[in-house]
């Protein structure tokens, strides 16, 4: 996943489709539904990304949640209203190198 996907006028619906092709190349990467959204899961079922309300959504540690909340990048997801999801972030900027980074992130976490 090293090359560049995507540009700046990418909407986030294009550049989730792009990375989510991408991914399916790779042995194992199936789809499936969580949160009433299509996400990508890993060879053992887990769902690692969607895109939920046209927003990049990823599993990834809780303090890794924290640190984009604090940097402005991303917020906690929110399942439901007030039920924040310890382990998920949102990130709703189309930033192909930063949303890269993040679904490999959770990949590694799931996997």
């Amino acid at each position: 996943m090293g090359d560049r996907i995507g540009t700046a006028d990418m909407t986030n619906q294009d550049l989730y489709d792009r990375i989510t092709e991408h991914w399916l190349e790779r042995p194992g990467i199936t789809t499936k539904k969580m949160f009433a959204s299509i996400g990508l899961a890993a060879a053992n079922g887990k769902v690692f990304a969607m895109l939920c309300r046209d927003e990049l959504v990823v599993k990834i540690p809780a303090h890794r949640v924290d640190q984009l909340e604090a940097a402005g990048t991303g917020s906690r997801f929110h399942s439901g209203p007030n039920r924040p999801m310890r382990e998920w972030a949102t990130v709703a900027a189309p930033d192909p190198a930063t949303w890269q980074a993040l679904v490999t992130e959770a990949y590694d976490l799931v996997s």
